[in-house]
């Protein structure tokens, strides 16, 4: 995919299994417009999702959403204006903002 050919990204009860979340977000910010948007949404909450995985066998048990903290440093360092929301789900949005 071509450097910047993206307005939106959505990633859907997905982020806890990357394995390396922050090459994740760096390539967000690669395919993003200058003003374009990630969001990352999970239909439960953080407390919920990781509980969820450690109750599994298997790599699932490994995949955890990372602290609030961590993924909001991961994105500004990355080069994103960032929001975490969390009630019953969570959505974290990345406004891509130049380098």
């Amino acid at each position: 995919m071509k450097q910047g050919f993206v307005d939106l990204l959505i990633s859907m009860n997905a982020f806890p299994h990357f394995e390396d979340k922050g090459k994740f977000i760096r390539e967000a910010w690669w395919v993003l417009k200058e003003g374009g948007v990630l969001v990352i949404l999970h239909s439960i909450n953080r407390k919920r999702i990781n509980r969820f995985h450690r109750s599994l066998k298997g790599s699932l048990r490994n995949a955890m959403m990372p602290s609030p903290r961590r993924v909001l440093s991961m994105m500004k360092k990355s080069g994103f204006k960032t929001n975490w929301y969390e009630g019953k789900g969570l959505i974290i949005i990345g406004e891509k903002k130049g380098h």
